[in-house]
């Protein structure tokens, strides 16, 4: 993808019909994000037969036929989406939208908040990734802990009132805990009571969760301004997610001091498991610049360590003695992990150099 080209504010119905085909023979590779348009039949329709995968990102933009023609070009054309993403509104009423739903050529749904009615069919839409803002008293509804959940990659932005924080979202995580094939989860809590904390239950149901999800590889717990924060639930987190299989990221936006005195539970999460990191929900990784810097170069050794196995026979003994005198000869730590990975490859080059001295 080469940027984003936008197009912002106005009413397009009127423009030539030729200028949305002229925007993607000149960036076909980018992500169209149209922003506070008033689009016609027709031109909606382009954007759904538009070359190749398509990225697609729609705020506040409206449809003169509801997204009829849109709908009707992506269904006939099977025009395969890498991602559409409605944002704040959808172009799309109820009954077409319905019509997307059952679409099987979308990667990645963004979708804001739906009609009580549609809230629960994006769950069972055949995509790979779904990014929904939704009322919690939706997933309060029975019907949730029964709808099939298809996405792998989920990222819900719960909307309501905070007092039902304290009733039944334990059952939401536990539906989650059941659906058990997540490999990325991101979770958001915007309520109108921003100022009164997760409760300490919900640290416990989440890991419960995350844990009974083993291909899980990515959560994002990261938090905007207006949501609610995970500074005071790290210690857990970390406490309850340490022995995860297949955890790789953890996202949080918390404060330094989340971390405890010298960064002790990043120390320890680390210290226990070589495959996680910890970041910002920019990709930073959180550190003191020393001890958890430290911890992050012996996780490398051990990844590129782990590597070597993969190599041929004699490479991978030649490789090893290296490592072994470049990288660990007075590292103990570094030492054993040469050991526990290729102790074959060690007792050759001892084998090795005892023949040579004969």
């Amino acid at each position: 993808m080469i940027g984003t080209a936008y197009i912002d504010g106005f009413d397009f119905r009127n423009a030539r019909f030729d200028c949305l085909p002229h925007i993607f023979e000149v960036a076909p590779s980018r992500t169209l994000e149209l922003r506070n348009l008033k689009l016609s039949a027709a031109q909606s329709a382009v954007l759904a037969t538009r070359p190749g995968p398509i990225e697609l990102i729609l705020e506040e933009c409206t449809f003169s036929d509801e997204g009829k023609a849109f709908v009707d070009a992506a269904e006939s054309h099977k025009s395969s989406f890498k991602t559409l993403a409605f944002v704040n509104s959808s172009p799309l009423n109820d009954d077409n939208l319905k019509r997307l739903l059952q679409l099987d050529t979308i990667e990645r749904l963004g979708l804001p908040q739906l009609s009580d009615d549609l809230a629960l069919l994006p769950f069972a839409a055949k995509i790979d990734h779904l990014d929904y803002d939704i009322l919690t008293l939706s997933l309060f509804e029975p019907e949730f802990q029964t709808v099939d959940i298809v996405p792998k990659k989920l990222a819900l932005t719960m909307l309501q009132d905070y007092k039902y924080m304290q009733t039944k979202i334990i059952d939401v995580f536990k539906r989650l805990e059941n659906v058990g094939h997540f490999e990325e989860l991101k979770l958001r809590f915007k309520f109108d009571d921003n100022e009164a904390g997760i409760p300490r239950f919900v640290s416990y149901t989440l890991i419960s969760a995350v844990m009974a999800n083993p291909n899980l590889k990515v959560l994002d717990l990261g938090t905007d301004e207006d949501d609610l924060e995970w500074d005071m639930h790290v210690q857990t987190l970390f406490d309850g997610l340490k022995d995860h299989p297949g955890l790789r990221v953890i996202k949080l936006n918390v404060c330094q001091a989340a971390f405890g005195p010298n960064y002790m539970h990043l120390r320890k999460l680390l210290a226990r498991n070589p495959n996680i990191i910890v970041t910002n929900e920019n990709d930073d990784i959180y550190t003191d610049g020393s001890l958890v810097d430290e911890l992050y170069a012996m996780h490398r050794f051990f990844h590129g360590s782990a590597e070597l196995a993969i190599q041929p026979p004699l490479e991978r003994v030649s490789l090893v003695g290296t490592a072994l005198v470049e990288q660990a000869s007075n590292d103990f730590c570094r030492s054993a992990i040469l050991l526990s990975h290729h102790a074959d490859a060690l007792n050759e080059l001892v084998q090795g150099a005892v023949s040579d001295e004969h």
